[in-house]
């Protein structure tokens, strides 16, 4: 496919997107957004939200943030190999990056995801340092669930601990000394459901400082997810866990500039 036809495709491919959320949030859904003025209206910026619903997420977001963004999305989900090419053929279209998550319910073959990861990597990266703006989701997991993993299930005022991947493809992309990427927070809080009460809350832009660890930087991130997803919401945190071997996104990426 041309360039320009690529371009068409991920323009009609938007437009369905948004129509589908509309719908969908219009039938099941209220909304309430505040802090948009803290999201960039252009230049590298990584959305980190709170990850609450499969799909209602990803809807209140698209259908309200001022500007266009990519999502890095988890395709291990899909059932069946149909399922499995339509979603892959969506991402292609729309430019999203795809990764398989180690530890779902049916984990991929280590070669799988390992490929997944590195493409993601550079892919995520390439996005940034073009100064796009990218949502992702590092609890992994959202807790309502069609297909639910017994070693995630939550509640809806338990977030999972934040996978520093994100925080890694933020320091791969600043690698260059030309991009400065802005994470922005986003936190959600749902009630009832369904019909659900969503409310989405956006933060101030954080920055990865000098010397900072990743590591360091997610966990800031992830307080202040927390924060802006309501008092009552705690994270769950297991005794001596260790997720690290899940989210090491940019395994195997070279690219240093």
């Amino acid at each position: 496919m041309s360039v320009n036809g690529a371009a068409i495709s991920a323009a009609f491919g938007r437009l369905a997107i948004a129509g589908v959320c509309r719908r969908s949030l219009r039938r099941d859904a209220s909304l309430t957004i505040e802090g948009l003025e803290h999201v960039p209206s252009a230049g590298a910026t990584l959305l980190v939200a709170r990850h609450v619903h499969h799909l209602f997420d990803g809807c209140s977001l698209w259908t309200t943030l001022p500007r266009p963004f990519r999502i890095l999305v988890a395709v291990d989900w899909a059932a069946g190999r149909a399922s499995g090419r339509l979603l892959d053929w969506a991402c292609r279209t729309m430019g999203w990056p795809r990764v398989l998550r180690a530890d779902a319910p049916a984990g991929p073959a280590t070669t799988d995801a390992v490929w997944f990861r590195r493409q993601a990597t550079g892919e995520t990266v390439a996005l940034l340092r073009a100064g796009e703006a990218v949502l992702v989701f590092p609890e992994g997991f959202p807790a309502v669930d069609p297909n639910p993993n017994p070693a995630t299930r939550r509640g809806l005022d338990e977030m999972l601990p934040f996978r520093p991947g994100f925080a890694r493809l933020v320091a791969l992309a600043e690698k260059d000394r030309r991009t400065r990427v802005a994470t922005v927070p986003i936190g959600f809080t749902y009630a009832g459901g369904p019909p659900w009460s969503i409310a989405v809350r956006c933060g101030a832009p954080m920055f990865l400082e000098r010397d900072e660890r990743p590591g360091a930087f997610a966990a800031r991130v992830e307080a202040r997810v927390r924060l802006l997803s309501g008092p009552g919401v705690t994270v769950r945190r297991e005794p001596g866990e260790d997720r690290s071997s899940a989210i090491s996104l940019d395994a195997g990426y070279g690219g240093d500039g």
